[in-house]
């Protein structure tokens, strides 16, 4: 029996034999003496455990192509931007915003 240190986070076989003796109706006391784990932290997984947090998130970066500022006088000054120069995903991303402020 491994000896659980504090603060060391579950890994996969852990999280499975935790699900699959609370499976077989062993209490929480029970997985923690079947595994070696402290009870506390057998029930904090059971309390704050979620599916989504364990999904791999996909992230796309990618950067403007164009520049901000076409000549060295208009540095100091912030860039401007018309309605019709916005992507899809900017006029969406505006169009959220303003309803979460108006919340």
């Amino acid at each position: 029996m491994k000896v659980w240190k504090k603060g060391t986070p579950l890994n996969e076989e852990e999280r499975s034999s935790i699900l699959l003796l609370a499976l077989k109706n062993y209490s929480i006391n029970g997985i923690s003496k079947e595994l070696g784990i402290p009870s506390s932290r057998i029930r904090t997984y059971f309390t704050k455990w979620n599916p989504e947090n364990y999904k791999k998130i996909s992230i796309y970066l990618s950067g403007k192509k164009e520049p901000y500022h076409h000549n060295e006088d208009d540095y100091a000054n912030l860039p401007t931007y018309k309605w019709e120069d916005l992507c899809s995903s900017e006029i969406e991303a505006y169009n959220q915003y303003r309803v979460f402020k108006q919340d």
